[in-house]
């Protein structure tokens, strides 16, 4: 009898501690889910590049190309210099020119020349153009209203120009060449000049 209820109290105890073992745990998700990548960095975005000519040395600013007249852009390879205060050779009816700006190192035969007048913008085209039949319109020069003049010089090359008040006057850029196909070449940097021009 001792034995039989030594038996079924050990099968109790071995029964109580299985039914007192803990489960295994799942396996947590967190240690199995996947890791996510780093996005892959996007490639840098870079401005479009500008249209037209490329501004020499301005990064987009007006720079005083001369002590007198305009502040504009230069389309690269363009050259200015000033023109001394005592030169007459290219006066015009009163203009007077203070810059000239030389195309031959961009591969053009020209200058563009700045003038400046006692007179009205109107009226200081109207000097330049003298007795050729020009095509007047109005245009915007910098942040400013200006006048501009389209005619053909007494050699039949066409010529181009504006006019922009300018303290007491005016201030004029004048843009030649040589022949029509010089002048077409050269007309990117007139129209720099033109959009960015701020008389001084």
């Amino acid at each position: 009898m001792r034995t039989r209820g030594s038996i079924a109290v050990m099968l109790t105890l071995l029964a109580l501690a299985a039914c007192s073992e803990p489960e295994p745990s799942a396996p947590s998700t967190k240690d199995n889910a996947p890791v996510a990548s780093a996005p892959a960095s996007e490639p840098a975005r870079h401005p479009p590049a500008p249209s037209g000519p490329t501004p020499a040395a301005a990064a987009g600013k007006s720079v005083p190309t001369c002590t007198k007249g305009l502040a504009f852009d230069l389309a690269k390879d363009w050259k200015p210099r000033p023109v001394p205060d005592d030169t007459k050779e290219f006066d015009v009816a009163g203009n007077h020119p203070v810059c000239e700006v030389d195309g031959k190192p961009a591969g053009l035969i020209g200058f563009m020349r700045v003038y400046v007048s006692p007179k009205q913008p109107q009226a200081a085209l109207e000097a330049q153009v003298g007795t050729a039949k020009a095509t007047y319109s109005e245009v915007t020069v910098g942040r400013a209203a200006g006048v501009e003049a389209v005619w053909t010089d007494t050699k039949g090359a066409p010529v181009r120009a504006f006019a922009v008040q300018g303290g007491t006057g005016s201030v004029l850029l004048v843009w030649g060449g040589l022949d029509a196909e010089e002048h077409e070449g050269g007309r990117p940097a007139y129209e720099l000049a033109k959009r960015t021009a701020v008389p001084l």
